[in-house]
């Protein structure tokens, strides 16, 4: 509008004013135009004015310095955005207000100190802070106050130099990482690069930021290395749906590797470390490297044994694994016929097998063996799944009913405990109930719904315990991962049916109980199932029959000798549901272990 023009109607209540989109807010008396920003969003120009401006996108403000000193100044709920344009800024300008967000053009806008060189941003405020990073590229050293809770949000972007001691930092379809030390949980999703490194560091005693939950997650993407080095082994890195060339662990830090394939190497470097590499998911062949310790899902390893060969126990050296653990699951295969084996015992670093050749001279032959620990099972599901966890109590193949059963929720990415409404520091136990003691004695269940759990990608480690007094105090233990496409649910819930199985095995026998759910409620309208299971051939290796028995409560059980079904390998129940006319189908994968 230009100077002597005629002012156009109205459109607040004060007479003469007319408000228009974006900018600062002005106490002008009436008859002058005024812009404010009632979607608080200001925009900066290299041809703005700090001055005139008000930040509009038509009259933009010349710099950062001077936005960032409107936004503290005109505080507001929900805090303010500031839109860099598509090209390179050098300013030097301090760190954005809390609750600020800056966004650019994609790379093309490109924030630095003048000259190219790094900002230094410090936090220095007294309270919890956020600010978001969003479609930029940026150079700086951002750094947090000792004992402050400083957090940064960082989405579709390309981010240089260091950010040490923050709260809380999440990445989000990033393609390039800064130096990370001292953050105290740390978020990795959606990269954009392939074959880059991510190496950061936990140092608490150095200076440390955040009051929340600690841990780390990286999901997803295709690394080159993941380093981590961390004096606090309870502030843990999780790594679930990865693929990378090398996973390493220095100092105190424990490192678990899930549904990820690790090509080159796996370094527990230091003596207090530790690896956990659920092997069984994707096959990578990996090195073992470093002093410190492992907890692996399997060891796959071929010795040669020259001619002559008596019957004797060998040692078959496997990485350091944490004391106590009990590597009872070794399959051998020979080169030759006519061998036998027994597991005798293991330590820690070494696992002690019987081999017994056959009669005759030996000569030289080679044994390959597949080790696994005891009590290491991984669940797979989708993120928002809700779960229902079943703990089965039987003595002598008799159910167990009215047993105090109860189950401990812990989440791997910070260390809490469930309690059924929140997770809290300190060990929570949660009751089961018995799911009908009438039509399936002896199964209690608790049913955990991982989206009012906080949902998104997460590990977590039950624990189940019956607190009847011995010999009936049994425990027991399984892992449930969430990541999208896990496989073992349903994120939106809609319409569709599932097959949700429970499959245990005991004295030769292996035991199956199915039900069917919809919208995450059990169906109860089937009047019977058929079942098969049946190998990667799709041969059939065991017919379960039908089951229409159990249909007032939604459940179907089946009992099969368990011989035909080859530890390792992957197998397919095949369920067909009738109702009425109506016949359903559904699949259901398990691995004999």
């Amino acid at each position: 509008m230009a100077a002597g023009d005629a002012l156009p109607p109205a459109t607040g209540t004060t007479p003469g004013v007319v408000i228009l989109g974006e900018g600062v807010p002005k106490n002008n008396p009436p008859g002058v135009l005024a812009l404010r920003s009632e979607c608080g969003v200001f925009h900066v120009a290299e041809d703005g004015d700090d001055i005139a401006g008000d930040g509009s996108l038509t009259n933009p403000f010349k710099t950062l310095t001077k936005a960032f000193a409107v936004i503290t100044a005109n505080p507001k709920p929900g805090g303010y955005e500031v839109v860099l344009p598509g090209c390179p800024w050098e300013e030097n300008v301090g760190i954005p207000p809390p609750g600020t967000r800056l966004r650019g053009h994609g790379q093309r806008s490109y924030l630095t100190n003048i000259g190219g060189t790094p900002l230094t941003w410090q936090e220095g405020g007294t309270d919890a802070g956020l600010i978001t990073l969003e479609d930029l590229a940026i150079s700086a050293n951002l750094t947090g106050r000792d004992g402050g809770d400083f957090n940064v949000d960082v989405n579709h972007a390309w981010v240089y130099g260091s950010f040490a001691r923050l709260g809380g930092v999440k990445f989000d379809s990033v393609a390039a990482y800064p130096a990370l030390s001292n953050i105290h949980s740390l978020e990795v999703r959606n990269t954009r690069t392939r074959g880059a490194s991510l190496q950061f560091t936990y140092s608490p005693s150095a200076g440390g930021n955040g009051l929340g939950p600690t841990g780390h997650l990286v999901d997803g993407g295709s690394w080159g290395s993941i380093v981590y080095n961390s004096e606090d082994a309870s502030n843990e890195l999780v790594i679930v749906g990865a693929t990378m060339i090398t996973a390493r662990a220095d100092g105190a830090a424990v490192v678990r590797v899930r549904a990820s394939r690790v090509t080159g190497n796996l370094v527990s470097n230091d003596g207090g470390s530790l690896i956990e590499y659920d092997q069984m998911v994707h096959r990578g062949t990996p090195s073992y490297l470093g002093s410190g310790r492992f907890s692996l899902s399997e060891i796959l390893q071929t010795e040669s044994y020259v001619p002559g060969f008596i019957d004797s126990n060998v040692t078959v050296c496997v990485p350091r694994h944490p004391a106590g653990t009990i590597f009872d699951r070794v399959f051998v295969n020979f080169s030759r016929a006519g061998f036998g084996y027994e597991y005798v015992s293991n330590t820690d670093s070494d696992v002690v097998i019987r081999i017994i050749p056959p009669p005759g001279p030996v000569p030289a032959f080679t044994a390959t063996y597949l080790i696994r620990p005891r009590l290491f099972m991984f669940v797979y599901h989708d993120v928002g799944y809700n779960l229902r966890l079943r703990f089965m109590l039987r003595m002598g193949g008799a159910p167990l009913t009215a047993q105090p059963a109860f189950v401990r929720i812990q989440r791997r990415s910070n260390g809490e405990w469930w309690d059924g409404a929140a997770w809290v520091p300190a060990v929570a136990s949660i009751p089961m109930i018995e799911e009908s003691a009438l039509l399936l004695p002896g199964s209690y269940i608790y049913d955990f719904n991982q989206a009012a759990a906080g949902g998104g990608s997460d590990e977590y480690h039950c624990y189940f315990f019956n607190n009847a007094a011995a010999p009936l105090n049994v425990v027991d233990e399984e892992t449930h991962v969430f990541k999208p496409g896990g496989g073992g649910g349903s994120g939106s819930v809609g319409n569709e049916r599932r097959i949700q199985p429970v499959i245990g095995e005991k004295n030769g026998v292996l035991e199956l109980v199915f039900w069917i759910e919809e919208g995450g409620r059990r169906v109860i309208d089937y009047d019977s199932v058929t079942a098969v299971i049946v190998d990667g051939a799709s041969s059939i290796v065991a017919t379960l029959g039908t089951d229409g028995t159990d249909t007032v409560d939604g459940l179907f059980q089946f009992v099969t000798p368990v011989a035909p079904i080859q530890r390792g390998k992957s197998y397919v129940v095949r369920v067909t549901a009738t109702r009425g006319l109506q016949v359903d189908s559904f699949n259901a994968g398990f691995v004999r272990y």
